[in-house]
């Protein structure tokens, strides 16, 4: 087809700005100048980092409700008489959800904003640990518990990354690695907080204290206010809205499988790793909370060393190498006899699952690009919802030690699965493409397979002649 306007040059390279990452959004000419917008200025600077702070304490909070559902689990087993395999499906439900949720959240925050959707967060949450209070039996607690608190953490979970790009440009990547970092001090935060309130309000008493903690969500909603929209620009169809273009790309689909798998695998640690060192060496609830609270500090210290090394470091291929190494640290934990034989592998594991996961969202916005953050971390959040449902029930019924060494192994294999994806990526990396837009579509298919179907603008549609297009699904750079 001969192009009737000038063909746009497909480029596969990275823009770098001044402080050496790269610029997710700004279109360019061949020149190499950025084009520049009246309300460039708007961005990384006064309350965007006022609305930092309130996301890093959001995943603060919603992490440390949810990866410490190990000190729970041992406090209901003994008020319920049930198994661990029983009481393991709380936490999985409640993990589950939160991630489920996603693409139903991705829908709220693009239709309602993001402070409303903080707000419905921090009332399911309270109203999850309220009922909870009363619950009689584990069946209770799927629904108070389960359902409605790992809903509220799920919808809050998104919005607190949702909520970047509208006050970052420059710093859109390091931002989002900073608010993984508080994920990591809530993990051994209130690993020590819920272990001090079960030993003195009993756990019923701790529920109504959390709900309060909760509350907090509130005064996050009030400081994460979306930006408003050009009230001329149509609203987006739900097809849009959910990003389901996404879901052409090729490597983003390999990601999926890799996500659903280290979660089967890999959640147990936090889930099941109380219950089993009581019961395998007669630790006492303290000792075992102990050896919780240093897997999430070597967990924060993983997640803060993880800034300055994204600027000299590939965060795709760190993001391989820490996930590998999960699965290897988990298998080690079956081997352990004593506080420290188990301390020491889950505290590593700890770390490396620190650095990955603050490389989760970069790896993704490298993948299809910044611009479908909302949609692609909606459904990589499904597939983490899923595969924690199936796997910590799955891997609870296993005795011993054998279900951290399958669960290891589990996570080594979705290691090798995004070392493939990254081997697509890193292989694509410099190809090029001349392609001419149609003018009855204004649209063009990229055709090869590694692109993964993705979309480039009408020359019509930009302020130059040709832009710098990154192969990675609607990210121009």
């Amino acid at each position: 087809m001969t192009p009737s306007k000038p063909p746009i040059i497909i480029i596969n390279e990275n823009y770098d700005d001044d402080e050496g990452l790269p610029h997710p959004y700004t279109s360019r000419p061949m020149s190499g100048v950025p084009l520049k917008s009246s309300q460039d200025d708007e961005y990384d600077t006064g309350k965007a980092w006022l609305v930092l702070v309130a996301a890093f304490f959001g995943q603060m909070l919603i992490f440390g409700v949810e990866l410490t559902f190990g000190l729970y689990s041992v406090a209901y087993q003994e008020a319920f008489h049930q198994s661990e395999s029983v009481i393991s499906w709380v936490g999985a439900i409640s993990y589950g959800v939160m991630f489920i949720i996603g693409p139903l959240a991705s829908i709220l925050i693009s239709r309602m904003g993001v402070q409303i959707a903080m707000t419905v967060a921090g009332g399911l949450a309270v109203l999850g640990y309220i009922t909870s209070y009363f619950a009689q039996d584990h069946f209770h607690l799927y629904i108070s518990f389960g359902v409605l608190v790992g809903a509220g953490m799920g919808i809050g979970f998104l919005s607190c990354y949702a909520i970047l790009p509208d006050y970052f440009r420059k710093y859109l990547r390091m931002a989002s690695i900073i608010v993984s970092i508080g994920g990591g001090v809530g993990i051994f935060f209130f690993n020590a907080v819920f272990q001090h309130l079960i030993e003195e309000y009993g756990w019923r008493g701790s529920m109504l204290i959390n709900a309060g903690i909760c509350m907090h969500i509130f005064l996050f909603a009030l400081i994460m206010k979306s930006r408003r929209r050009d009230p001329s620009v149509r609203k987006p169809t739900i097809a849009e809205i959910m990003g389901v273009h996404v879901l052409a790309n090729v490597k983003f689909r390999i990601f999926l499988l890799h996500v659903f798998l280290w979660n089967v695998g890999f959640i147990i640690v936090f889930t099941l790793l109380n219950s089993f060192v009581i019961a395998r060496s007669g630790l006492t609830t303290e000792e075992a909370a102990l050896i919780g609270m240093f897997v999430g500090i070597l967990n924060t210290v993983g997640r803060i060393t993880s800034v300055p090394l994204e600027r000299f470091v590939s965060p795709v291929k760190v993001y391989v190498v820490t996930t590998l190494l999960m699965g290897v640290c988990q298998m080690g934990i079956a081997a352990g006899m004593s506080q420290i034989g188990y301390g020491v592998p889950a505290s590593a594991a700890g770390f490396f699952f620190g650095v990955m996961i603050c490389y989760l969202v970069p790896v993704i916005g490298e993948f299809v690009g910044f611009d479908n953050l909302s949609p692609a971390l909606g459904y990589s959040n499904f597939m983490q919802g899923v595969g924690a449902l199936v796997g910590t029930p799955l891997l609870a019924m296993l005795e011993g030690g054998t279900k951290f060494v399958l669960g290891g192994g589990i996570t080594t294999a979705s290691g090798v699965v995004i070392g493939y994806a990254a081997w697509r990526h890193l292989r694509d990396a410099h190809r090029t493409a001349v392609l001419g837009v149609d003018s009855g579509t204004g649209l063009n298919k990229l055709g090869a397979d590694d692109i993964g179907g993705g979309y480039v603008l009408p020359s019509s549609t930009i302020d130059a002649p040709s832009v710098k297009y990154s192969k990675n699904l609607g990210e121009m750079t």
